[in-house]
């Protein structure tokens, strides 16, 4: 159970005509505090007498774009100051950062960007203990529009994460067996179905290798479904929904196949409060 409550002071650059010189360079802090009651913060089955805690959480953050020359600069980042009430041995500072850097050439722009980003409460679905993850990566492509509606890209992506401190957990090191480098390739098209929304496809395959754990290494096979809402829309963000296959290359494990879904949705009242919905 949690209540946000969301402050986002416009400081400069912020416009409502897109093509405006202002509009080419914005900067957008803003503070998210979040309080909680966490009936279970290790995550533990009910036998193992379960602990409960009060959480509260400062997130101040910043967005911004930039214009220099050719190039366009954007990037964000977040730092989370997590505590907790009595368990104060998990309390935490989580840092979220990515940014890129594009050159529009006419019909062609290509781009570059990176990530990096070091927390401890952001568990993924394999552990519930609290161990700080660092999670960096780097991206580099090419978008080329064809007409005035309709675009193409091609990039590449290597992401690796890691796992620092005290990484033991239930006799295994969570360092060795779960850290990994993936490589990404990946295409998309987007077709602007209006000023404001755009539709498309993505495709990506991907290789995952495990320093340890090597019977775990895999090859993966993603195509969905987007729709991304421009930030003058009333809701801006993007919705992806699609199907993954996963084959492990030791042959050991059957072919696993699912359905999977990301969004990243917000709403801006008054051009100064910002509402996210974001799920995966």
């Amino acid at each position: 159970t949690c209540i946000s409550v969301i402050a986002s002071i416009p400081v400069f650059g912020q416009t409502d005509r897109p093509d405006s010189t202002a509009a080419q360079s914005s900067l957008s802090p803003t503070i998210r505090v979040t309080g909680g009651w966490d009936d279970n913060i290790f995550r533990v089955n009910e036998a193992d007498a379960p602990i409960a805690d009060f959480t509260t959480t400062i997130s101040p953050a910043a967005r911004g774009t930039l214009r220099a020359s050719r190039l366009r600069l954007s990037g964000q980042g977040e730092v989370d100051f997590i505590k907790f009430r009595r368990v104060d041995q998990i309390n935490s500072v989580d840092v979220l950062t990515d940014g890129r850097v594009e050159l529009p050439l006419g019909q062609l722009t290509p781009y570059v960007g990176g990530n990096w980003t070091n927390t401890r409460h952001r568990r993924n679905f394999e552990i519930d203990l609290p161990v700080r993850q660092v999670d960096s990566g780097w991206i580099a492509g090419v978008d080329l529009r064809l007409s005035g509606k309709t675009s193409i890209g091609v990039s590449r992506r290597r992401s690796r994460v890691d796992y620092k401190g005290d990484t033991s957990y239930l006799g295994s090191d969570l360092a060795q067996y779960l850290g990994a480098t993936a490589w990404i390739n990946g295409v998309e098209v987007r077709y602007a179905l209006t000023p404001f929304t755009t539709i498309g496809a993505d495709f990506e395959k991907d290789r995952t290798e495990f320093e340890v754990a090597t019977e775990r290494d895999s090859d993966g096979i993603l195509v969905a479904s987007v729709i991304e809402f421009r930030p003058l829309a009333l809701v801006s963000g993007r919705a992806r929904f699609g199907f993954r296959k996963r084959t492990f290359l030791d042959g050991n494990a059957p072919a696993f196949r699912t359905a999977v879904t990301r969004f990243d949705l917000a709403y801006t009242l008054l051009g100064r409060t910002r509402f996210t919905l974001t799920g995966q």
